[in-house]
């Protein structure tokens, strides 16, 4: 549907109203996000009138959206998914303009409500729908997502959907059994048959764990057990879909999953030999493990010494951890060491204020994430005792094929979770089986694919039907997002993650379709024209990866892996960017700012390659635009990361570069975004060393050119144009990443390698890439984004902003150096001048003059504005309760400013948490102070005649 006709109806016929200011019955053209409509209706005699603003959503497209103009590509891309904006939105105030697809947005900004880009906090109602971008996107025109199958139409891209579903060259609904059956492994495997040939061994027996999901359980009829069974399914069902983190005891998804377990046990051990049953008792018991990645909701930790907590206990403690390094200064994404610290200094604090229970929980905390860390002080990794339950259903299946050894669901099932578990020997003979006995699978068709490419030796004779199976299994995910099956999902047992092998949830299908993309870098020969180019199937990754993210309200270890593939989703695809021939310069500067900005916001643990994917990143940002104020910026943040990291003497070099990148920043202010490089960074010693080898590569390429030239006047024949400059030797942790023997890199795919350690990434390190004189075309460009400039003049250039943030960064960077540095100081001073809401200059610049002179700390807090009572945060409670704490540690009782922060700091944090001061103040006699403050946290007048009756209980009157 494209348009829809909005008809109100009115109770007055004399009533006038407008649609969109026009008459009542015109269609209006629906954009491909959101749809603005506005409904005008004045009275009769005309003197009211009332405005109704209606928003109509359409269903987000999965297809690829190419545009046909590649400057609209750069303006119209999501700076996390990728691909065009989806409804999108705007950070209020920035400049320039930030624009996302709301719900990337939303997940950019789940830590900290600040601008993902340049960290400046955000105003009220900061978040602004962009109804006239979505409206002069939706006009703009676009090729067909079946370009590559052969479709040379262009539509405009509100009309794509519809196309999409009528084009002629659309993959087709049943697949050729054709492409299973003629190929030479099926001939030499199954020849004139699809029966298996290998013989499946496996003996049926009740095992220990089956017999105790039998005990303290009621025997019936089969019949009952599974109408039971159920029932604890639709239960399942509900439950998961509430966005919770605590259940009631007994009422939790793992308890609905344990007692449909128990009704299949109990209904196998009345009916043994019935196939069915022992598979569906594997479906449960393998939803046990999703229901742990996937919700959180059933994993445990398994550590010698160590308690065994809940999911939601684990991320309970995880939460309150959080909130005390918050409380100390330190960021959500704190290393081990810095939650350490920030607990050992809440616990001592607790001590000092009189809080016993309260200290002892805190050591209980520092006690458990401790044991977390080994000699090393890294975080042990996390064992999962859920993974039995991976092992438990593929028994099950196992059993269910044995009593039953030619059914392709069986074997599927089989085959795919022992590709779950690596054993692809054992894995390629059930799904070999499976896609004999029935070809046209999409499903059995990718997990075949997928186990031919993982399988040791590179490229061999199946790789290329591999592809294509691989391909087919994208095609049919994209199809079910766009007309999704309404059977499956009111469905008691098809909802469920193994049998419902095309979710957005399915991680083994998203790595799957990464892998596609990195195996297409060096394909092998003979594939189909029809087959995607890698570009655009890592397009596919990182967007449903972005989606699936966006989507769904995980609490489990899979948001973690969807969070990496899309990382490296956005890290392959730039590298191939940055290694094109022709290469569009805007478009490698506007990837890597998305990039760098969602590393800097991601959930997952900092490693060594995450920080170095991160100053990779940021540096090659530097090197395109070297005068980029922010590029700096993110940069020196990089550095910093790095060594707070490690923040070992050998890595002093990086927080004395990170230093230069705050400097380079701030002397940028104010300039436009081109020109002679600062000077700071020109004394980096990275720069110089990247300047020496572009200037080797340079006249590398122009005695090259020379000699071409020579060659081709000696012959007689006219010199041709130079070809242009392609993008520099791969330098840094993969320098000396290559194509496998016998395979060449096709020319202007890029230089990537196929992938490194399993994880199938292209390890070329992107280099700053050579202007292209013009604009590529053609049928091979990578969808969605341009390979060329145009050679129109160019507007002027931007002027470089003045940013609190560029001098915060650098004052953290000198306080590492030095942390009684005063330059540090000053910095800090002005941006608390300069943006005096930002809470962390406050707390951070006190942290350096507690252990010299603690009062001056409650000076800089004091500097804080102060909001209403009825709007304060938890954030602005942590500086009221500094100033609190400092002012009765050093018994300044009658300091003015202690009675309005202990209101302040009870308001918020509750009378619980002020009990000691109001102990120790009780013990000093400070009565009027006393109930000042206890009037101003129950917001009455001293005179109030419940508080008059305390204050006299309390002996204060």
């Amino acid at each position: 549907m494209i348009s829809v006709i909005v008809q109100p109806i009115i109770p007055d016929r004399n009533m006038n109203v407008t649609v969109n200011r026009a008459s009542i019955g015109n269609q209006t053209y629906l954009n491909v996000g959101h749809t603005r409509v506005e409904v005008n209706v004045t009275s009769a005699d005309g003197s009211n009138s009332q405005v109704y603003e209606l928003v109509i959503s359409r269903v987000q497209f999965p297809w690829s959206i190419n545009f046909t103009n590649h400057i609209e590509a750069l303006e119209y891309e999501c700076p996390i998914s990728l691909k065009a904006f989806y409804q999108p939105v705007s950070v209020k105030g920035s400049d320039p303009k930030q624009i996302f697809s709301s719900s990337c947005l939303t997940f950019l900004t789940r830590k900290t409500k600040c601008d993902p880009f340049d960290d400046s906090p955000f105003d009220e109602d900061w978040c602004v729908p962009e109804y006239e971008v979505d409206k002069r996107m939706s006009a703009v025109s676009v090729y067909c997502c079946f370009r590559y199958r052969g479709c040379t139409s262009t539509v405009e891209l509100s009309e794509l959907g519809n196309h999409s579903l009528e084009c002629q060259y659309k993959p087709p609904a049943e697949l050729d059994s054709k492409d299973v059956t003629g190929t030479s492994w099926y001939q030499t495997e199954f020849g004139l048959t699809s029966k298996q040939r290998f013989q499946f061994k496996h003996t049926l027996e009740v095992r220990a764990w089956e017999k105790k999901l039998r005990e303290r359980a009621d025997e019936g009829n089969v019949a009952k057990h599974l109408t039971s069974a159920k029932k604890e399914m639709i239960n399942y069902k509900e439950l998961v879909s509430k966005t919770v983190s605590y259940y009631e005891d007994g009422n939790s998804p793992v308890d609905a999953l344990h007692k449909t377990a128990v009704d299949y046990a109990l209904a196998i051990k009345l009916k043994p030999k019935d196939p069915e049953l022992h598979f569906h008792l594997g479906v449960v018991l393998e939803e046990h493990y999703y229901a742990a990645v996937i919700y959180g909701v059933v994993k445990r930790i398994e550590e010698e010494g160590a308690e065994k907590l809940s999911s939601a206990e684990v991320s309970g403690r995880n939460d309150e951890i959080v909130s005390i390094c918050r409380l100390h200064g330190f960021k959500v994404d704190a290393t081990l060491q810095q939650q350490l610290k920030a607990l050992d200094v809440e616990y001592h604090q607790l001590k000092e204020q009189g809080q016993s229970s309260k200290a002892d929980y805190v050591q209980t905390l520092y006690n458990w994430k401790a044991q977390q860390a080994g000699k090393d002080g890294k975080l042990k990794p996390v064992v999962s005792d859920e993974q039995k339950y991976i092992e438990w259903s593929l028994l099950k299946y196992m059993d269910a094929l044995s009593l039953q050894p030619q059914s392709w669901q069986y074997n599927f099932h089989v085959g795919r979770l022992l590709l779950f578990q690596k054993n692809n020997a054992a894995a390629l003979r059930h799904l070999q089986t499976a896609l004999a006995q029935k070809p046209a699978d999409p499903s059995i068709r990718f997990y075949a694919g997928l186990l031919v490419l993982d399988q040791d030796g590179g490229l061999g004779p199946q790789t290329r039907y591999a592809i294509q199976y691989l391909q087919q299994g994208l095609e049919q995910l994209l199809s079910n997002l766009q007309t999704p099956d309404q059977n499956l999902l009111g469905d008691e047992i098809s909802f469920l993650q193994p049998l419902n092998t095309f979710s957005l949830l399915n991680i083994q299908l998203l790595k799957g379709i990464f892998r596609l993309g990195t195996f297409l870098f060096n394909p092998p020969a003979g594939l189909p024209e029809k087959t995607m180019a890698p570009e655009q199937v890592l397009h596919f990754a990182a967007d449903l990866a972005s989606r699936s993210l966006c989507k769904y309200p995980y609490r489990g270890t899979l948001s973690q892996d969807l969070e990496w593939m899309l990382i490296e989703a956005h890290f392959t695809l730039l590298e191939l960017l940055a290694h094109q021939q022709l290469v569009n310069e805007d478009l490698v500067t506007k990837r890597c700012q998305s990039l760098s900005a969602l590393l800097k916001n991601t959930n997952l643990h900092i490693n060594a390659e995450m920080l170095e994917i991160q100053r990779t990143v940021c540096q090659l940002r530097v090197e395109t635009t070297p005068c980029n104020s922010n590029a700096l910026y993110m940069l020196g943040l990089a550095l910093m990361f790095e060594y707070d990291s490690e923040p070992i003497s050998q890595n002093q070099y990086l927080v004395e570069d990170a230093c230069l990148c705050f400097r380079a920043s701030i002397s940028m202010e104010n300039k436009p975004v081109v020109g002679t490089p600062p000077v700071e960074l020109t004394k980096q010693k990275w720069w110089r060393e990247w300047k020496m080898d572009e200037t080797l590569k340079a006249q590398q390429q122009h005695q090259q050119q020379q000699q071409q030239q020579q060659q081709t006047g000696q012959r007689g024949a006219a010199p041709s144009a130079p070809a242009p400059p392609r993008a520099g030797a791969a330098r840094g942790r993969a320098a000396g990443a290559k194509a496998p023997p016998g395979k060449a890199v096709p020319a202007g795919r890029g230089a990537a390698s196929p992938g490194r350690g399993g994880r199938g990434r292209g390890a070329a390190k992107p280099t700053t890439p050579a202007k292209a004189p013009e604009k590529a075309t053609g049928k091979d460009a990578a969808p969605g984004t341009s390979s060329g400039f145009s050679v129109s003049a160019k507007p002027a250039p931007a002027i470089n902003p003045v940013s609190f943030a560029y001098r915060l960064g650098l004052a953290r960077a000198l306080s590492r150096i030095d942390e009684s540095s005063v330059e540090a100081q000053n910095y800090y001073n002005e941006v608390i001048k300069m943006a005096p809401e930002v809470h962390d200059a406050y707390i951070e610049l006190a942290n350096l003059l507690l252990k010299t002179n603690p009062l001056q700390a409650v000076e800089i807090y004091s500097k804080f504005p102060v909001k209403p009572l009825t709007t304060q945060t938890f954030d602005d409670a942590f500086i009221t309760g500094e100033i609190v704490r400092l002012l009765m540690k050093y018994e300044k009782y009658d300091d003015k400013r202690l009675g309005p922060n202990l209101i302040a700091y009870g308001r918020i944090m509750g009378l619980a948490a002020i009990e000691s001061y109001i102990n120790a103040l009780d013990r000093k006699m400070k009565t009027e102070l006393l109930m000042k403050v206890y009037a101003g946290i129950h917001d009455k007048p001293i005179d109030d005649k419940e508080l008059q009756a305390f204050f006299t209980f309390k002996h204060w009157i």
